[in-house]
């Protein structure tokens, strides 16, 4: 429509203008030339003026047109109403208007005011020196002000306006993109429908917005509002001066807040979230990891999948409240003022603290070390710099089968009378060992005395015997005497090795 309507205009002008070329008389080309009502007001000036009102002033001035006007050396205004004022100014089309040196619009109702300025295109306006309006409504108002497409708007120096309805407002804004939007000074939108706001704010992307001193949003549905605000990722938010948010999805809300990664959120003063679907909730807090969550003023959640609410947790998969902290993964303090060191820590209870992978407390203001597998180890409790910073009475250390430890008076007089008692308990010891050895031998000696026999057919027997018994060992000497064929007299002594241990026996057997 619009390339019809201006070629409709400008077409037929051209055409009359080439026909006064072949059909003036040849003095046309060296003399002024009126024709259909034309006035000339400065004649022997080559100017020519055709049509009902048509009137030039200036060198080879030329109004072409019922009611145009051709006002300057080498001015040019074709087209019913149309104006051209200054030096080389052109104005082509119907009521089209250029006002200044070598100020130039065509199309109907076009207007250039400036020098060098330049509108094109139906009911464009180019205002300012070097101003260009490029396309129908287009308006260019600054000096070097540029608007390109149907309805663009530049306003302000060097701004600049490309695309349908595009609008640059301020000193050096930019706007590109259909329905772009960018206001004020050095404010930059690249994007269909993108908006940039405040003095050197930048949007890029479709739909972007930038809204703030120096904010800057990029990529599609981008947002950033605030001061220095900065948004970069499809769909990102930063709401709230210095707010940052950086990933798709990604929202910072708050000043000075920073979500960095696919769908953080940073949602509170000094907030920073960062790692895929991080969460720093409070102000202050800091989630770093995928999937950390922070929540509670000052929390602290570092790995992925660490929770901290108003606490510090730090390893994959650690959890910390009520203000305690979790430093490994899998570690959890959960009781108020508890803490957790070592991978798998656990205390859940007030004010206890486990220490070590693996160990758990089980009681409130409980100090948990390790598990039952583990080994202690205290390298400087043997030193004398250790033993220099004891004062007062000593103690010692005790502890039961679940390993819960406390302690106990112990003196020097506790350690005096407890070396007597083992002197003596040693010394019954001995005692005990020596008599038992010579029980053993006691035992050697009765066997030793044992098995002597008197033939039938003798009256006396001598006999010598060994005996032995776990360890101790004793010889015996034995005599058998018969008396009578009724009655055997016997008799004997024997000595352990060791010992010294002796025994005897003597006895008499009668038979009949």
């Amino acid at each position: 429509m619009y390339g019809d309507r201006r070629h409709r205009t400008i077409i037929p002008a051209v055409a009359m203008l080439g026909a006064c070329a072949v059909l003036c008389p040849t003095a046309a080309l060296s003399a002024d030339y009126a024709a259909g009502g034309g006035v000339i007001n400065a004649p022997n000036g080559n100017a020519t003026a055709v049509g009902s009102g048509a009137n030039t002033t200036g060198f080879v001035a030329t109004a072409y047109g019922a009611g145009s006007t051709a006002n300057g050396a080498d001015a040019a205004a074709i087209g019913a109403g149309s104006s051209a004022n200054g030096t080389a100014a052109t104005a082509l089309g119907v009521q089209s208007t250029a006002n200044g040196g070598s100020a130039t619009a065509i199309g109907v109702s076009s207007v250039a005011t400036g020098g060098n300025a330049t509108a094109t295109g139906n009911n464009s306006a180019a205002q300012g020196d070097d101003a260009t309006a490029t396309g129908q409504s287009s308006r260019a108002v600054g000096t070097f002000a540029t608007a390109t497409g149907q309805s663009s708007v530049a306003n302000g120096t060097l701004a600049t306006a490309t695309g349908m309805l595009s609008n640059a407002t301020g000193i050096n804004a930019t706007a590109t993109g259909a329905r772009s939007s960018a206001n004020g000074i050095g404010a930059t939108a690249t994007g269909v429908a993108s908006r940039a706001i405040g003095d050197f704010a930048t949007a890029t992307g479709q739909f972007s917005l930038a809204n703030g001193l120096t904010a800057t949003a990029t990529g599609e549905f981008s947002s950033a509002t605030g001061a220095a605000a900065t948004a970069t990722g499809q769909q990102s938010i930063a709401n709230g001066a210095t707010a940052s948010a950086y990933g798709q999805n990604s929202n910072a809300t708050g000043e000075a807040t920073t979500a960095i990664g696919q769908a953080s959120t940073a949602s509170a003063t000094g907030a920073t979230a960062v790692g895929a679907n991080s969460q720093a909730t409070a102000a202050g807090a800091v989630a770093v990891g995928f999937n950390a969550a922070a929540t509670g003023a000052n929390a602290i959640a570092i790995g992925n999948g660490a929770v901290a609410n108003g606490s510090i947790a730090v390893g994959a998969g650690a959890l910390a409240s009520n203000g305690g902290a979790a430093f490994g993964d899998g570690a959890v303090a959960t009781g108020a003022n508890s803490a957790a060191f070592g991978s798998n820590a656990v205390a859940t209870f007030a004010n206890s603290t486990a220490i070590g992978a693996g160990a758990t407390t089980t009681a409130a203001n409980q100090i948990s070390v390790g598990t039952s597998t583990s080994t202690y180890r205290m390298s400087g409790i043997t030193s004398a710099a250790s033993l220099a910073a004891q004062s007062g009475p000593t103690q010692v250390v005790t502890t039961d089968a679940a390993g819960h430890l406390a302690s106990a008076n112990f003196t020097p007089q506790d350690i005096s009378s407890l070396q007597t008692n083992v002197s003596t308990l040693q010394g019954n010891v001995a005692t005990l060992q020596t008599q038992m050895r010579q029980a053993f031998e006691g035992t050697a000696i009765a066997i030793a005395m044992g098995g002597a026999a008197l033939p039938s057919d003798k009256r006396f027997a001598i006999s010598t015997n060994w005996g032995t018994f776990r360890g101790q060992n004793a010889m015996s000497l034995g005599a058998q005497m018969r008396l009578n064929q009724y009655v055997v007299l016997n008799g004997g002594v024997a000595a352990g090795f060791a010992q010294g241990g002796v025994g005897g026996r003597a006895g008499v057997t009668v038979a009949w």
